[in-house]
């Protein structure tokens, strides 16, 4: 959900967008910051509300990653702040909070957030724009991780005249039937819209899904990048000695609950 939203501001600006990470968990701004940089942003860093209103009125940022809760200022506070003037209208706003309630959604979508994008810590089905969240349950899987060493521009991608836009709706209950699928000609629920062109500009995707294939599994694309996975089922053993070389292959398990989830439990 993040990348359309950072897509569509490099897509309106002739520079490297600029983007203000407004939050007070050290952790959580050094990560955004390395992948914001790493992805050719111009990056701004605010520790407290006050300091993130200070430096939006002084960098006129394109867009701020706005955490809800914050000492001095609420993300609240800032957000309605910003929205009150008129020299910053254009300025968009994506807020960040781990208790994602209702009266938070409801309360950032009008004080103006353009996406109140809340991070429940568990499985969840996300509608709408981020405000709309579903707790479903997962059962515990494991997932082959493919990575060439190739990577993908994702203005590319998004700017190529081939990019379909016109999937079916996805629903929940298509997606609880047949989350994962199998080995072989079942993917399970669903399909990365960005593959078929991915494929296309980066010949390491094409030939990383074949190799999963070879293994008997059926593999997308994870984002908008050049890794690609697959659903490993219980029992099946994959091949370490046929990697090419010019892969990197982790194995993961999935997790039920994020290892940060807990950590703004409190109302305060």
């Amino acid at each position: 959900m993040l990348l359309p939203a950072l897509q569509n501001i490099k897509e309106e600006t002739e520079m490297s967008p600029k983007i203000l990470v407004a939050d007070d968990e050290p952790n959580i701004v050094i990560s955004l910051e390395y992948l914001l940089k790493r992805e050719g942003y111009n990056v701004v860093i605010a520790r407290d509300g006050q300091e993130a209103l200070d430096a939006i009125l002084r960098e006129e940022p394109d867009l701020v990653l706005l955490d809800v809760m914050m000492p001095k200022k609420t993300g609240f506070e800032v957000c309605q702040e910003v929205r009150s003037n008129e020299a910053l209208q254009a300025t968009k706003i994506l807020m960040l909070t781990a208790k994602g309630r209702d009266t938070d959604v409801a309360k950032g979508l009008a004080l103006g957030a353009d996406v109140p994008f809340f991070l429940g810590g568990q499985h969840a089905w996300v509608e709408g724009i981020g405000e709309i969240l579903t707790p479903i349950p997962l059962a515990k899987a494991d997932f082959l991780i493919v990575k060439p060493d190739a990577g993908l521009d994702t203005r590319m991608i998004f700017s190529d005249p081939s990019l379909k836009r016109d999937s079916e709706p996805a629903i929940i209950s298509g997606f609880a039937a047949n989350a994962f699928g199998n080995t072989g000609s079942n993917p399970g629920f669903g399909r990365n819209d960005l593959q078929a062109v991915a494929q296309k500009l980066c010949p390491g995707v094409t030939q990383a899904l074949a190799w999963l294939a070879s293994q008997g599994l059926s593999g997308r694309m994870t984002g908008s990048g050049s890794a690609v996975f697959a659903h490993l089922p219980q029992g099946v053993v994959w091949d370490a000695a046929s990697v090419p070389n010019a892969f990197q292959v982790r194995q993961c398990s999935s997790l039920d609950v994020h290892p940060l989830h807990g950590w703004a439990t409190s109302d305060s």
